[in-house]
C-alpha cells in the first residue's frame, strides 16, 4: 500500500482537471513490491500501522 498510496490521488486529481497531463512509471522493483505484498510474502508496514485501532 505505501508503494501504491497517492496514486489514487493523483488519479482523481487529473480527471477533475483534464487539462492537466501526467505519466506514471511503474518501476521493475515497485511491480516485485506489489506482487509480494499480494501473495502474503512480505507485510507492507504502512498499511499494517494504518489498519490498527486507535
Amino acid at each position: 500500500m505505501h508503494a501504491t498510496k497517492a496514486y489514487y490521488d493523483m488519479a482523481s486529481f487529473l480527471e477533475q482537471f483534464p487539462e492537466m497531463h501526467a505519466a506514471f512509471d511503474s518501476t521493475p522493483s515497485l511491480l516485485l513490491q506489489l506482487q509480494e505484498i499480494d501473495s502474503g510474502m512480505v507485510l507492507d508496514l504502512f498499511f499494517e500501522q494504518a489498519h490498527r485501532l486507535a
